[in-house]
């Protein structure tokens, strides 16, 4: 699923191209999904211009000057600027921007899309729900929902309810760069750790979004291109391989259902 440094990096090279552009036509292209996702009709942002993207954690927000869409990718949900034969039984919907063509897939439907109030996007049902955006936390907010939890560590950086936008391939990076065990408990972390957790997170994430994600198995932007943060895990994906600072092999095990790589070593207790 893409996660925060994904999505961020997709919303600015959509920012890029279309914002200030009138749409002048939608073509959807599996009725059943959009049906599905409650969308009777897309007419509402017929010729009407794209005045704002934005994201909040794992989601996208298109602001058009009437009304709002909203995006979630899912597992496998993508954007082009281009439509590739291999692709064309997977389209959703097509946007048609002035002289740009936006297209939308996704391989295996777990996707969402949703109309949104324009004017008042945040108090949407589905962001409602959502914790702090894991990039626009400040530190006090970050340190006071971590006291007020108490839970392994690696539980509380995937919540979405608590924190929205981390992934399993971020809170495995994140939990390794802060030498911090993921079955650690939030309430026995001290206020260094605390400290270095956050200051690790927003470093990580912006080191990612600026190679433009990690494209660990579906992950391609706008223009068809993979992301290359993938080259810089240090643990996600390389259980049994050498860890990168002592050359002790990293250990694998799984925290509520999710896959966890680690150090036994650099990230003890």
């Amino acid at each position: 699923m893409p996660e925060l440094p994904e999505i961020e990096s997709i919303k600015r090279d959509l920012q890029r191209a279309l914002i200030g552009k009138k749409l002048t036509f939608v073509s959807i292209k599996n009725p059943e999904f959009i049906l599905k996702n409650k969308i009777d009709s897309l007419k509402s942002i017929l010729e009407t211009k794209l005045l704002e993207i934005k994201r909040y954690g794992k989601y996208l927000i298109f602001l058009f000057e009437k009304e709002g869409i909203l995006f979630h990718l899912g597992m496998t949900g993508f954007f082009l600027f281009f439509l590739p034969k291999i692709y064309k039984k997977y389209l959703i919907l097509s946007l048609k921007f002035q002289n740009i063509n936006l297209n939308y897939f996704d391989i295996r439907k777990f996707s969402k899309i949703k109309k949104i109030d324009k004017f008042n996007w945040r108090e949407n049902k589905e962001l409602k729900r959502l914790g702090k955006d894991a990039l626009e936390i400040k530190e006090k907010e970050f340190k006071a929902l971590i006291k007020n939890n108490k839970r392994c560590i690696k539980s509380f950086l995937l919540d979405q309810k608590v924190l929205a936008g981390l992934g399993n391939i971020y809170t495995d990076e994140l939990l390794y760069r802060a030498k911090i065990n993921p079955f650690k408990t939030t309430d026995s972390l001290s206020e260094e750790e605390i400290k270095k957790l956050f200051y690790e997170m927003k470093n990580l994430l912006k080191e990612a979004i600026s190679l433009k994600g990690s494209s660990v198995k579906n992950f391609i932007n706008v223009k068809g291109n993979k992301g290359k943060f993938q080259e810089k895990h240090m643990v996600y994906g390389k259980k049994g391989k050498e860890c990168l600072r002592c050359g002790s092999l990293l250990i694998y095990k799984k925290i509520n259902q999710r896959g966890t790589t680690f150090c036994p070593v650099c990230q003890a207790f």
